[in-house]
């Protein structure tokens, strides 16, 4: 796997996507339910190759009110998350196989020691009758299906953990384990996607529309192998900060009295206000000290 450290919905993350299935879009290769090839298979191979005519992505970020909105709560539900499981939570980026021939873009990795993605972290902030739907259903829809198994195709990661966030309400966790039956199917139609893509790429050769098959092309590599990446206070995804006690560990469970999910939602976001406040008065005396 290889890991390019760009921010989700920069041009660069767009350029690295254009011309390559991505598991945001693994539903137009394969139906979730059944596991058949989709019927949006050809239409979605035909917008991969419009890319590749032209060098750029089709799509491009422009932010509403209701994206910002969900940008800045998409990382207070990182924070959150982080605190209520204990998991250091790192940023998502853009990963592809190692072969360039589909990629992914989780909202947080969670890392083994050993610097491989162990989980990958899918973030939703939706509305308060959404959020609330989700607390119902307490699953996630199965229209997602081929996106996160599909992250943990090419991550290679064990799980996809799915929250579902609103400030006021407690949060929603679900944890997606892999299933190797429905991505060996993945697997199957991605290859078979590929061979219609080669298919209609080079009858426009034939046709002497295009002079040659036009290739990917790949992001740059400007930075220390994935698996070095840092990641710091300094980057757009704060980090607990460890001169902070307690920051990354709730309260022990009593065994006889299992706080409930709000409970623990409560008590984080005390926990968050409570650091901030110090870290706040803190920076305040080093600038009256200087």
């Amino acid at each position: 796997m290889k890991y390019f450290d760009l921010t989700q919905g920069s041009p660069e993350w767009f350029a690295a996507r254009a011309g390559i299935p991505t598991s945001s879009c693994f539903d137009n290769i394969i139906t979730p339910k059944t596991m058949e090839l989709s019927k949006s298979f050809g239409s979605y191979a035909n917008h991969l190759i419009a890319e590749l005519l032209l060098g750029k992505p089709l799509e491009d970020f422009r932010g509403t009110f209701s994206m910002e909105r969900g940008g800045a709560l998409e990382d207070e539900a990182a924070r959150l998350y982080q605190m209520i499981t204990g998991d250091q939570v790192e940023r998502g980026g853009f990963c592809t196989d190692d072969a360039f021939t589909m990629g992914a873009s989780p909202d947080r990795r969670i890392l083994r020691p050993d610097g491989t993605v162990k989980k990958c972290l899918e973030i939703k902030v939706p509305n308060p009758e959404t959020h609330v739907a989700n607390m119902v259903a307490n699953e996630i829809d199965r229209k997602y299906y081929p996106q996160v198994q599909g992250q943990m195709l090419v991550t290679g990661a064990e799980a996809v953990d799915w929250i579902s966030y609103h400030p006021e309400m407690a949060p929603v966790i679900i944890t997606t384990p892999r299933d190797d039956a429905f991505i060996a199917k993945l697997e199957a139609a991605l290859d078979a996607f590929h061979v219609e893509l080669r298919k209609k790429l080079q009858r426009l050769v034939d046709l002497g529309y295009v002079e040659r098959i036009p290739e990917y092309k790949r992001p740059k590599e400007t930075g220390p192998a994935w698996f070095e990446q840092p990641f710091d206070d300094e980057q757009e995804i704060p980090v607990f900060d460890a001169a902070v006690p307690d920051m990354a560990h709730l309260p022990e469970k009593e065994p006889e009295t299992q706080p409930t999910k709000e409970q623990l939602a409560r008590e984080a976001r005390e926990r968050l206000a409570a650091a901030n406040k110090r870290a706040a008065a803190a920076a305040m005396g080093d600038s009256h000290g200087h």
